[in-house]
């Protein structure tokens, strides 16, 4: 009897161990996305993009932020911020992001937005890094927005966090495609 009850909770234990492993053993994923946003200048892209107060208009699940500190001047700007989002899939689940931002001309009618980003669930206990930089590019008459991302994410929650990822950046990069895109005037004879 009491064997049982020893391997029952040797079980438990072993059980529970590996379900906390999976949970806080975080991995690093890379991703990249890419946009070409036709009939425009690289240096307004990247200026409406570095003005964090626009990015609600891009980024589907911001909620609120606030503005840390900032400094610099055009040829390097940097600022600190903290946001609060809340997941696309799992709306009810809201959690902060420490960003802070490097703002930049890289030569040559190219600019970029340097960032890491530590991003807190459960009122800081548990956090997860994610560094990016978006890359704005001439291309002709036209702009190649390149956004890199690498981010953590815990091992159980694997395929979860690659579809936030995933579907936020594509809603991105689309809200930043349709803002300088202008709207086609469609006529209809009467």
């Amino acid at each position: 009897m009491q064997r049982r009850w020893l391997k029952k909770r040797v079980v438990c234990v072993c059980l529970l161990s590996v379900f906390v492993y999976l949970i806080v053993r975080t991995r690093t994923h890379d991703v990249m996305f890419e946009v070409v946003i036709p009939n425009s200048k690289p240096a307004d892209i990247w200026e409406f993009v570095a003005d964090f107060s626009n990015l609600k208009k891009i980024y589907p699940n911001i909620i609120d932020f606030n503005i840390l500190s900032e400094g610099g001047n055009y040829d390097h700007w940097h600022y600190s911020a903290r946001y609060q989002e809340f997941l696309l899939y799992l709306p009810y689940i809201r959690y902060f992001i420490d960003g802070h931002f490097n703002v930049k001309p890289a030569g040559g009618g190219t600019y970029i937005i340097q960032s890491t980003h530590n991003t807190c669930f459960l009122y800081g206990l548990f956090c997860l890094f994610t560094e990016a930089e978006f890359r704005f590019e001439p291309v002709g008459t036209n702009t190649r927005c390149v956004k890199k991302i690498k981010y953590q994410c815990p091992i159980a929650s694997t395929l979860v966090c690659r579809d936030e990822v995933m579907n936020q950046q594509h809603a991105v990069l689309s809200n930043l495609q349709k803002h300088f895109t202008p709207p086609v005037m469609l006529s209809k004879s009467m």
